[in-house]
């Protein structure tokens, strides 16, 4: 049985995506993550999630810039913290030009009728999604994220 919370759908969300062509899900936050964000508990364990599984991914296959970071990734709590927070800073600077601000918050997304390149600038929520399909391969990243973290799977919709 789901527990009711009183969020009036305030949650983080799976979203059709579409970048570079192709149309996947991905995950969203309803509203801003990290420093100066509202920092709602399952949008920061959204997004602790995310980090956390890419520094898997990253760390199975040598691939990406997430090792210096490795230290700042916690295990989804959703309780915003230094880590959390340093994490955000650090995957944006890391990204720099390829991100639309370096502010350590992560904003959401609107994706309905949006066609997005990777190839330029994107949010960082966007970014972190690019990077989830290219690591993860094949399959829906975001089904994995459910059940590898499963206090996370009661905040995505």
């Amino acid at each position: 049985m789901r527990r009711k919370l009183r969020s009036g759908g305030k949650m983080p969300r799976r979203d059709l995506i579409t970048l570079d062509g192709e149309t996947k899900y991905g995950l969203n936050v309803f509203d801003t993550v990290g420093a100066r964000g509202a920092n709602r508990h399952g949008d920061v364990m959204t997004i602790q999630a995310m980090f956390r599984y890419l520094g898997e991914l990253w760390t199975k296959d040598g691939t990406g810039t997430l090792p210096f970071m490795y230290d700042l990734l916690v295990e989804p709590n959703g309780m915003i913290g230094r880590k959390t927070i340093d994490a955000i800073l650090a995957y944006q600077r890391t990204y720099g030009h390829k991100v639309l601000s370096i502010d350590g918050t992560i904003h959401p997304a609107k994706y309905e009728n949006r066609k997005m390149s990777s190839r330029k600038p994107l949010m960082t929520i966007t970014r972190m999604h690019d990077d989830l399909l290219n690591a993860h391969g094949a399959g829906d990243y975001t089904k994995e994220i459910a059940r590898r973290f499963p206090n996370v799977a009661f905040w995505i919709r």
